[in-house]
């Protein structure tokens, strides 16, 4: 999946010296705007996906640790 994600469109994270670069692709969990970041860092955990948004998600989707979403990203 990760392999799709980066065929969609993206922006280039290009941070201050001293932190990594990484790629950003909009996404959505239901109808909460987010998105993925994948930072280009070497031996970065294949399976660890980083959601940011505007909003706290755990408070605006009310979840805990556990909880399972589904991040839609439009391919």
């Amino acid at each position: 999946r990760r392999k799709l994600v980066k065929k969609t469109p993206s922006a280039e994270i290009c941070p201050a010296e001293g932190y990594y670069n990484g790629l950003l692709f909009k996404a959505f969990i239901g109808i909460v705007e987010c998105a993925i970041v994948l930072p280009e860092v070497t031996g970065y955990p294949k399976d660890l996906l980083e959601v940011i948004a505007s909003v706290n998600l755990r408070k605006a989707l009310q979840l805990e640790d556990g909880c399972e979403v589904t991040v839609s990203v439009n391919v």
